[in-house]
């Protein structure tokens, strides 16, 4: 595998923004603010409440913006365009050149006549349409207010018509555009950007996107694990849609179907490989009509008197395939910036955590763990959870790590005709941290393609 192409200290994130570059032209909004957009929406209520005092929503500037973007995607934005159709008698419009150049016989029997009309500025309104995403997602994920809500709703309500345009950032040109169309509404989104760009002290995106993982640091301090958990669920994706042909599932290679949903509190990203799809969601897992599964650890907690709030992984694996969404099984992930010492200590205890979570969720994984001593963990998923860590932890014995070659073959062959898999597994940024050139991390490939095979098996069962 290639050398890790930054020191420790900023490695995470080097890897946040190289994500964030591969990210942002797939959101509906392609800019540094989609990609704000999308991280607001994954972030625990308590590192959105820290982050929310940053950002610039409660301005005057904003709302009279957001206001502006909502007029002119509720009455529509038109431009005269040039337009030529074939007439068959001449008139004033008539393109002559063109109609004789074009003509089969001579004088020409049809004509290229030339009108200019108002139509709808398609390119304009998807850029607005972009814009209203982000800002109505950020609304939703760092508002506190009854009227933020109201806001974002106002938003989501007038790009309706026109979000199924294609994305696009509203930049220079779409700003000029609009100046010559509805200068009042140009100048409130251009004065709502300059107060964002302030607050981050940045005007070019790498920079902006740089501030903004700083923060996310700056909070997993409290052990949240903010960065590395976004950074840990785009390398799966990532690295899903790398996979060789060695690691497709049943042949077919994994896509990258979506990126958001809106019908759970967190936003997933959902890939798919033929007939199986597998969700990248967050929380509480999830059947896929939306049903949450019951943590089986909180009626013990009830039954003692103590609230139970559920487990909630930070990385939802959910499989099922098209054709029969009523069946599905999960594996579970958890982020772990064990940064402190040779990261041993932490990691010992985030194992114990995954066997809670396995307790909790083993229904899904459709785990069991028979009455012998000496018995094994069965499930239909191995690993049932799997750690990413920031560093790697001291090895007893003198074993020696395997090296990548290796642990991509691991994941090939284990579980059939090779060693058994394991119960928990980790990596760490050895394993999907930032690279020299190209970002790739065959392990990851090689690990999710595992437990696709594994969902495909029981799922063809079913």
């Amino acid at each position: 595998m290639n050398a890790v192409a930054v020191n420790e200290e900023d490695s995470d994130i080097a890897l946040f923004l190289d994500h964030a570059g591969w990210l942002s032209p797939r959101l509906p909004d392609p800019s540094w603010l989609g990609v704000l957009a999308w991280v607001g929406g994954r972030l625990e209520p308590e590192t959105a409440k820290l982050l929310r005092r940053r950002l610039p929503i409660e301005t005057s500037e904003q709302v009279a913006a957001e206001q502006a973007v909502v007029r002119r995607l509720s009455a529509g934005i038109s431009s005269l365009q040039r337009r030529v159709r074939v007439v068959e008698t001449p008139e004033r419009s008539v393109d002559w050149p063109r109609s004789w150049a074009d003509a089969l016989t001579h004088p020409p029997s049809v004509y290229h006549a030339a009108e200019t009309r108002p139509q709808p500025d398609l390119p304009l309104l998807s850029a607005l349409s972009s814009l209203a995403w982000s800002w109505s997602r950020l609304l939703r994920s760092f508002g506190w207010r009854p009227e933020h809500q109201t806001r974002a709703e106002q938003l989501e309500q007038a790009r309706r018509a026109w979000r199924e345009l294609g994305p696009r950032p509203y930049g220079s040109s779409e700003e000029r555009k609009l100046l010559r169309l509805d200068r009042p509404a140009a100048l409130a989104i251009r004065m709502a950007q300059q107060f964002w760009s302030q607050r981050f002290s940045h005007v070019e995106s790498q920079g902006t996107l740089r501030r903004m993982a700083g923060w996310l640091r700056e909070d997993d301090a409290s052990n949240t694990d903010t960065l590395l958990e976004l950074t840990s669920v785009v390398s799966i994706a990532r690295a899903a849609t790398l996979a060789p042909p060695e690691d497709h599932v049943g042949g077919e290679p994994w896509m990258l179907d979506a990126l958001t949903t809106t019908s759970h509190k967190y936003p997933a990203m959902r890939l798919r490989a033929g007939d199986l799809i597998c969700r990248l969601g967050k929380g509480i897992p999830s059947a896929p009509n939306g049903d949450r599964l019951q943590d089986r650890i909180g009626p013990v907690l009830d039954g003692l008197g103590l609230r139970s709030t559920g487990n909630q992984p930070d990385i939802v694996l959910a499989f099922h395939r098209a054709s029969q969404p009523g069946r599905f099984v999960i594996a579970l992930a958890d982020a772990k910036r064990n940064k402190k010492g040779d990261g041993t200590d932490y990691l010992r205890a985030s194992v114990e955590v995954a066997m809670v979570y396995l307790v909790s969720y083993g229904h899904g994984l459709r785990a069991s763990l028979g009455a012998e001593a000496q018995a094994q963990f069965a499930s239909a998923m191995l690993p049932g959870v799997t750690l990413f860590c920031r560093q790697g932890a001291g090895l007893y014995e003198g074993k020696k790590p395997l090296d990548a070659e290796e642990q991509v073959a691991f994941w090939r062959t284990a579980g059939d005709q090779g060693s058994r898999l394991p119960v928990v597994a980790a990596f760490d940024l050895a394993h999907f941290g930032p690279r020299l050139g190209d970002w790739s991390a065959p392990v990851l490939s090689a690990w999710l393609g595992c437990l696709g095979r594994q969902a495909i098996q029981f799922l063809k069962e079913a």
